[in-house]
């Protein structure tokens, strides 16, 4: 069966089209992007059209081509935008997100408390009406704006990940990944659903897309933002801890202090009948770690076994 192939490059326009775009059989003057070999244009009235290698070609590739739908929408998008048939394009939001923790000592830094921060880049950016150039190194695009660029990179699965810039720039580089492309396409059901306009859809939509290197993120501004967030998280991280481990009975007694064990049972239904004299002490002394550790997976003879391990440490080096 001759092997179907979703793009050709066009002889007559030097760039890969797609079938809709040219005319039908021999006539479309297109060859196989990967093997060279001449390809027909098939536009019946039954099937979906495409392109197959031309089956009396004038010269016979050595070996069968391997053509990948990916790989040639990569090169057929690159080739669309720098013709102009894509003009417009929306960014994605960008945070900065990191983990934040409570360093506690005594306990091992797996245990600390921790929370994710998250502190927003950038809004999403409609562009209209622009000029595309082909991009730097691996970077398959560049967005010509008037002060800066904005360099586009086509992902999909197997390829390698973009480049970071080493040093500091006003350039943008961004990635935008592709494999919706191929399942869109399988999916179609008719012939004006082209890959056109599926590529010029995800070129507008939000999806699919990230920033690999936004020139504010380096900016003081942003991060003395960062600073001051990861600050207020730690901060709300210690009133929790402290307002856990300072926990009071009804009568104003400190939990801490010959607390009934029972009431320690009330977070997580805790079975301490398990635990042996010295166990169950450290469980009434420390109740703050006690349930820290428990919440984090332990039982409750491993918790209290750690508090007794950690308790026993810093006695020695005391």
């Amino acid at each position: 069966m001759a092997t179907k192939i979703p793009f050709a490059y066009s002889l007559d326009h030097e760039r890969m089209v797609e079938v809709s775009t040219v005319r039908s059989g021999k006539a479309c003057n297109c060859i196989c992007p990967s093997c060279q070999q001449a390809v027909q244009a098939r536009k019946g009235s039954k099937n979906i059209w495409c392109f197959a290698h031309d089956p009396l070609p004038g010269e016979t590739p050595d070996v069968e081509c391997d053509i990948s739908f990916l790989v040639s929408a990569r090169q057929f998008i690159a080739d669309s935008a720098i013709a102009g048939d894509l003009p417009d394009f929306t960014t994605a939001e960008a945070y900065s997100v990191d983990v934040v923790a409570l360093e506690i000592p005594g306990i091992d830094s797996q245990y600390w408390p921790s929370k994710e921060v998250s502190v927003k880049l950038t809004d999403s950016t409609f562009f209209q009406n622009v000029s595309w150039e082909k991009g730097p190194g691996h970077y398959d695009l560049t967005l010509v704006l008037p002060n800066s660029n904005i360099h586009l990179y086509l992902a999909y699965p197997g390829k390698n990940s973009p480049e970071i810039p080493q040093s500091k720039t006003s350039d943008g580089y961004f990635s935008l990944n592709i494999k919706s492309l191929e399942t869109s396409y399988q999916a179609r059901r008719s012939i004006q659903d082209t890959i056109l306009t599926m590529a010029q859809d995800l070129f507008l939509g939000s999806e699919h897309k990230e920033w690999v290197y936004h020139p504010r993120q380096d900016s003081q501004s942003f991060q003395e933002k960062v600073h001051t967030t990861k600050a207020e998280a730690k901060n709300q991280l210690k009133i929790e801890f402290e307002s856990r481990h300072s926990r009071k009975h009804k009568d104003g007694r400190p939990l801490q202090a010959k607390n009934d064990p029972k009431e320690l049972d009330s977070f997580e239904n805790v079975d301490l009948e398990q635990l042996d004299s010295n166990e169950l002490a450290a469980s009434r002394r420390f109740p703050a770690l006690f349930e820290f550790f428990i919440r984090h997976g332990h039982s409750p003879q491993v918790a209290a076994r750690k508090i007794l391990k950690q308790n026993a440490s810093n006695n020695h080096s005391n």
